[in-house]
């Protein structure tokens, strides 16, 4: 007897199909650095920041993890399904959240035989609110005492059946060179 055939029967013996977020397996992510691959994240770590085209920077975040209920694995399937996990990474420091909202339904990948990696741009602010004479203050000055900066980078992951997981280190940044010409 085919799957299909059993399932149909048990449904019509009144049996409930199994429950696919029903499972009792620990989830868990880890959030890592990185574009085209997966590099753990220590505490303490310092994260280069890179320069955008049109004059913003950010740095490249990625996470992984296993025992989350990953959904569709493709983005038009799963948009239809309204069943792709929620995915967010931010920055913070003492003084608020500095990265951009970038909370998106994103597809998990497949990771070494589990499911869960994502990689992400994550875009970010030199303040958490613009003062009034930011236009007066060279970058060069608020990018030297945001390296003097301890920073939160976190990960939030709501899986397809609603399961939410966290993972956050501390870090700390470092700009390149902004001298013209180089």
């Amino acid at each position: 007897m085919t799957r299909l055939a059993l399932a149909s029967l048990l449904l019509l013996a009144g049996c409930p199909a199994a429950d696919p977020c029903a499972d009792d397996v620990d989830p868990w992510i880890e959030i890592g650095e990185g574009w085209d691959g997966f590099a753990g994240l220590a505490d303490g770590t310092t994260l280069q920041v890179e320069r955008g085209s049109q004059g913003g920077q950010h740095v490249w975040l990625s996470l992984r993890g296993d025992g989350m209920h990953p959904g569709s694995r493709d983005i038009s399937e799963g948009l239809a399904k309204d069943d792709l996990p929620w995915i967010e990474f931010e920055l913070e420091s003492a003084d608020g959240v500095h990265s951009n909202e970038n909370l998106l339904r994103q597809p998990l990948e497949e990771w070494e035989d589990a499911w869960g990696f994502v990689e992400r741009r994550v875009s970010f602010r030199h303040w958490v609110v613009l003062p009034d004479d930011w236009a007066d203050i060279p970058r060069s000055e608020r990018e030297a005492e945001m390296e003097g900066m301890e920073f939160v980078v976190r990960a939030r992951v709501e899986d397809a059946c609603g399961d939410t997981l966290v993972d956050e280190r501390t870090v700390f940044l470092t700009f390149p060179d902004d001298t013209p010409g180089r």
